[in-house]
């Protein structure tokens, strides 16, 4: 499963600063009582206004989703944040924080609704650039796609950047953009072990690639070892009977 990992940080509640006024409130008794209630009195007047705030409704059910997230609740961390979201329409980063847990579960299109709300599109960050670049290659967007993936690139033998090219060389297939799809996959290591998950799928595009370009040796021999293992993967029977 994919993973974002933008760091997310707690969100300031207004309003600390009451809380010290009450102090001052209850030491004033020693001089003046009746100053000492004045200030009391003020202090729980500004801590109900507070507490009532919308922005602050907001922002606490937001902090309280980083808590739920750092032990694993998932679930009521969603709940939490689309409350927040109905608490302050304008918390722009309960919408990322939503658009990371919904790109986590592998949504999406929620997750690049709620990652673009959240101003994702609008920031220089490499890692937001890549988050969305595949976003927009599930969702069968391969232009988008492109656009955004081409627009960063990480160490050469990291593991962002082989999951970058990867998903680029897919986006050009699907565009049909054969010659670059090829290169792309070539320039990548092979992976090794047993032909499954994202090892298959990589041998099944690169054999697709081989076989629009006419490479035709090439193509017999990837296509024909991913239909060996699972004659009913994606298109490779059809391709496998014109080899």
């Amino acid at each position: 499963m994919e993973k974002t990992t933008y760091k997310i940080g707690y969100q300031h509640i207004k309003g600390g600063w009451v809380i010290y006024l009450g102090i001052v409130g209850i030491i004033s008794f020693f001089i003046n009582k009746y100053f000492a209630i004045i200030l009391l009195m003020l202090s729980l007047l500004f801590f109900l206004i507070y507490k009532k705030s919308s922005y602050n409704k907001s922002a606490i059910c937001f902090n309280k989703a980083i808590r739920l997230v750092k032990n694993g609740d998932i679930k009521n961390s969603k709940h939490l944040l689309i409350n927040a979201i109905k608490f302050n329409k304008y918390n722009r980063k309960a919408y990322f924080f939503l658009g990371c847990l919904f790109f986590d579960e592998e949504d999406y299109t929620n997750a690049l609704e709620y990652l673009k709300r959240g101003g994702a599109d609008e920031v220089n960050d490499s890692s937001l650039a890549f988050v969305l670049g595949r976003c927009y290659y599930h969702i069968e967007n391969y232009n988008k796609s492109v656009e955004y993936l081409e627009s960063v690139t990480y160490d050469t033998n990291s593991r962002l950047e082989r999951e970058r090219i990867y998903t680029l060389g897919k986006a050009y297939l699907e565009l049909e953009k054969y010659y670059e799809a090829y290169e792309l996959f070539e320039g990548l290591e092979k992976p090794k072990g047993e032909l499954r998950g994202e090892t298959l799928e990589y041998y099944y595009f690169l054999g697709v690639a081989c076989y629009h370009l006419d490479k035709i040796a090439e193509a017999k021999k990837y296509i024909l070892m991913v239909s060996k293992v699972n004659r009913d993967y994606k298109n490779v029977d059809l391709y496998a009977k014109n080899l």
